[in-house]
């Protein structure tokens, strides 16, 4: 993955893909738009942290991050290691 400064997010939707299913797309391996997250939580295929923390999804094994105009891969492990963490919280167990 690369730099996750939203200051040098793409709006290009042209931009390279990422690993998402047929008929989805975003714009780089670290940024996806609104659309994209929409359809892969549809799908099951990215999870939200909670109903009232909606602005965390979990997706191709990291975090991601909603902002204005899409999402953002959080790439700190340690970040996506306290979110395990709170998802399992939320579930009513602790992650092994």
């Amino acid at each position: 993955m690369t730099n996750t400064s939203h200051t040098n997010v793409p709006n290009d939707e042209a931009s390279a893909q990422t690993s998402l299913p047929e008929g989805v797309t975003g714009t780089e391996d670290w940024f996806l738009t609104h659309a994209a997250m929409h359809v892969l939580v549809e799908a099951g295929d990215a999870v939200p942290l909670s109903t009232i923390l909606p602005d965390f999804v979990h997706h191709l094994g990291i975090w991601w991050l909603r902002y204005s105009d899409g999402w953002i891969a959080i790439e700190e492990p340690g970040l996506n290691a306290r979110l395990d963490r709170c998802r399992a919280d939320v579930a009513g167990r602790r992650p092994e």
